[in-house]
This record gives structure tokens, sequence and C-alpha cells, in this order.
């Protein structure tokens, strides 16, 4: 609910009004809007996700917000609001809340293999 109009004056968000000892034609309207919710996103170091600030939602509604590692770091998760990732973009579910889509990244972890062929060695040997 909006705002209900009783006899040309806002009486606010009013769920009920009782009119008393009726003498003449009286009016009422109400006005309605649809609830809003807030998604806020979060990325953690080694990432950012954009939009990066918080966006207001329609209910019922879906939010998407491209998510990229910083260089050396991959993304290890992304959630929040009941979504999904495709590729780089992550989709919210239907809003019907406040709610957060979070974003992790690891930094890239590489293996060294040492090996030495005959007659020599490398330090420190193979891992």
């Amino acid at each position: 609910m909006a705002d209900v109009i009783v006899n040309g004056v806002s009486r606010g968000a009013i769920t009920e009004y009782e009119f008393n000892n009726v003498t003449t034609d009286q009016t009422i309207s109400a006005s309605f809007a649809l609830n809003a919710y807030r998604v806020t996103p979060l990325a953690g170091d080694g990432g950012t996700i954009h939009p990066n600030t918080p966006q207001t939602m329609n209910h019922n509604s879906a939010a998407s917000f491209r998510v990229t590692p910083d260089k050396g770091y991959h993304m290890v998760s992304v959630s929040g609001c009941g979504g999904g990732l495709s590729e780089d973009t992550y989709t919210t579910g239907p809003i019907a809340a406040d709610c957060t889509v979070t974003a992790t990244f690891a930094v890239n972890t590489y293996t060294i293999t040492a090996t030495a062929g005959a007659n020599g060695n490398v330090m420190p040997s193979g891992m």
C-alpha cells in the first residue's frame, strides 16, 4: 500500500479506515506500489563484481552481475539470492527480500616438477 486518500486527504499507508456518522457522500481511494528490495554485491580479495554498488530491484525481478578475477587469481565461487553463474555473469533468482551476492577468489597456484638427467641433480629435488 502506498497511500490511502479519504475525501481528498492523504491518510498514509494505512490498511483500514472506518467512516463514522456518515451524512454525505464519501470517497476513498488507495494506491499501491510494487515492493522493492536491495541486492548488495560483495567481492573478496582478488577480483571484482560489477555493478559493485547495491541495486534496488522490484519484487520477483532478477539482477545480473559480472564477476572478474584479477590477473593471477581465479573465481572460487559466487553465491547468494538464489542465483546461478553462466560464464562470468551471475544472475539472481526472483528477488523477494534484501539479499547479498558474494564472489570469492583465490590466487592461482602452480606445480613445478624438477627432474635431472643422468650425472646431475636439481635442488630442491622434484616435488
